[in-house]
């Protein structure tokens, strides 16, 4: 069995094509935990911390700012409205 430690998300074809020739290959995802102490685990960074979360804080600062605006198009909203993620 061929035991390969991978950086990039490229690398896994390479291990299926290495599995069609008849090689055993193991894939391994391990994160070193940061100085906080995040373990990941699934995802990296994108889902975790980068361009995902960023979609949902910035669309939930459109909505809040749609449903203010909409006040001003006659819609009756009440004047508190909270958001707890």
């Amino acid at each position: 069995m061929s035991l390969v430690f991978l950086m990039l998300d490229n690398f896994f074809f390479f291990l299926l094509a290495a599995a069609q020739l008849g090689q055993r290959v193991a894939v391994l995802d391990y994160v070193e935990p940061s100085l906080k102490g995040t373990k990941w685990g699934l995802g990296g960074t994108c889902v975790n911390v980068g361009c995902i979360p960023k979609k949902l804080m910035h669309q939930a600062a459109l909505l809040g700012t749609a449903v203010k605006d909409s006040r001003k198009y006659g819609w009756q909203i009440p004047e508190s409205l909270s958001h707890d993620w």
